[in-house]
This record gives structure tokens, C-alpha cells and sequence, in this order.
């Protein structure tokens, strides 16, 4: 998986744009207690995501990411090669070529931005101080949808069918510390936090728009992790959609029953 890492250490630029592209959290004076969310026995690091935002219609769900990757400096070699990354991953998982898929007019793959109007946010991360108004989290990357009416077979570690209008994604998630109480030690971020992503299993969403999905992530000092959880949409009188997802994302994937520390009074 390519690092990312010389395109988050120019993080200045990403935050100006995320403070001009989108509107921030409302200000409010700074009354947050200090105390952080703990880790749990048998983790490295926990987070919870949460969105409720409201996009105009279904269609305004993922954007384009042009604008959003042109602030994290990236030109179009490296594009190219992420999108050949993605294309590697499909295969190496799902057993399939994504490349002909399209080609065959079976599918479709194109890069993707969550909008930031669903309010995709982190409201608990295990160690740090988030604020009321959460972290503000952008998830963007590359997306491969069955447009097959009959399905595409997946083969790999999955042999499955995977329906008309089953994705599987290939990501990244930045998360800015938008609403951080800067008077407590220890908790100012200048740069955000970057974990990547794949799909561990295809997302099939239902009739109304409603999937669970899993996912593997990877942290360059976390090392792997996990995120799983589950989107619905509401659709508005007015045609607009309210943004409803839940995600809670552990490092490492499992718990490590080797580093719970022992506390005396506790069961075995």
C-alpha cells in the first residue's frame, strides 16, 4: 500500500482548506474537562464516527475529490498509481479484474469524497479530549460499484456473488482535531490523523439505501486495525437525506488478551 505520509506532514494547506471549503463547528468558549476517553484492556487505540448532516439527495452523498486532493498536493502520477493500487487490491481480495469489469460495462470505479455536510465526525477517540462538536473526519478514496444487473462472482478469499449495486471501497480517513481544548497537556495535533482503509468484505446495501460494512484499516504507528459499523438514509419531505452513520473503528482488529494488565480484586 503506498504511504501517504509526505502528503500529511503539508498539513497546513489541508487545514486551510478544510476551514474555507466547509463551514467549521460553531465557536463556543472553551468549558471541556480534560479527562480523555480511556483505551479499553487489550487495545492500542479506539474511536468512535458518527455522522447526522443532511445532504440536498441521494446523489449528494460522495463528491468529487478533485478540490481535496489538489490540498493535499497530490498531482496526477500519484493519482494514477493509487488508482492502480486500488485495482491491485481488488484483485488480490476479490479475485476480480476491475480494470474489464468496467471495460465490459459491469462496473464502475471512480474516486470519491464523503460529503462534509453529512457531519462525519469522530465524537470519541481513546486518549485524547474531543470536544462536544467531535473531530472532523474525511473519508475519500476509490470506489468500485456492480452495475451488472445479474452480479459479478467474486473470487479470492470471498467467493461470493455480489449484487446490482454492491461496492467495495479503497480509502482513506483524515481526522482533524476541529473542536480541541488547547489548555489541556498533551492534546494540541498540528497535523491530522491519516489511516487508510479497504474493504474486508463486499458492502450490499438494501432498498432503502441501508448496509453494514467492515473494514481493514492501517495506522503507520498504530499498526492494523479495524472499522465496522452501519449507514441508513432518511429521506426528507423535501427530498433531502439525513446522513445516519455509525463506526467504531479498534487497533489492533482484535483484542490482545496479552497486554490486559492485571488488576487485583478482578476475576479471572
Amino acid at each position: 500500500m503506498r504511504s501517504l505520509h509526505p502528503y500529511v506532514v503539508a498539513a497546513t494547506a489541508l487545514f486551510v482548506f478544510a476551514s474555507t471549503a466547509f463551514a467549521s463547528p460553531r465557536h463556543r468558549p472553551l468549558r471541556e474537562k480534560c479527562s480523555a476517553a480511556p483505551t479499553p484492556d487489550g487495545y492500542i487505540k479506539t474511536m468512535t464516527f458518527y455522522s447526522d448532516g443532511t445532504a440536498p439527495d441521494l446523489n449528494s452523498i460522495l463528491l468529487d475529490p478533485t478540490e481535496f486532493w489538489e490540498a493535499l498536493g497530490r498531482n496526477e502520477d500519484f493519482i494514477a498509481d493509487q488508482r492502480s493500487d486500488a485495482i491491485d487490491f481488488y484483485m488480490s481480495k476479490f479475485g476480480i479484474d476491475a480494470e474489464q469489469l468496467v471495460e465490459d460495462g459491469r462496473a464502475i470505479l471512480f474516486p470519491f469524497l464523503v460529503n462534509p455536510e453529512g457531519n462525519y465526525r469522530a465524537i470519541s477517540v481513546s486518549g485524547e479530549a474531543v470536544g462536544e462538536d467531535g473531530w472532523r473526519l474525511y473519508d475519500t478514496g476509490w470506489q468500485l460499484m456492480v452495475t451488472d444487473p445479474n452480479g459479478v462472482m467474486l473470487g479470492g478469499a470471498m467467493p461470493m456473488m455480489a449484487p446490482l449495486g454492491a461496492f467495495m471501497m479503497y480509502g482513506e480517513y483524515f481526522l482533524f482535531p476541529t473542536d480541541v481544548p488547547r489548555d489541556c497537556p498533551g492534546n494540541y495535533r498540528p497535523e491530522p490523523i491519516h489511516m487508510t482503509y479497504t474493504s474486508g468484505c463486499p458492502v450490499i446495501p438494501d432498498a432503502m439505501n441501508f448496509f453494514f460494512f467492515i473494514c481493514d484499516l492501517e495506522h503507520p504507528e498504530w499498526g492494523a486495525g479495524s472499522a465496522g459499523g452501519g449507514q441508513f438514509g432518511h429521506v426528507e419531505a423535501d427530498g433531502s437525506l439525513t446522513f445516519n452513520t455509525r463506526n467504531v473503528v479498534t487497533f489492533p482488529p482484535q483484542r490482545m488478551e496479552a497486554v490486559r494488565p492485571h488488576r487485583p480484586g478482578r476475576g479471572r
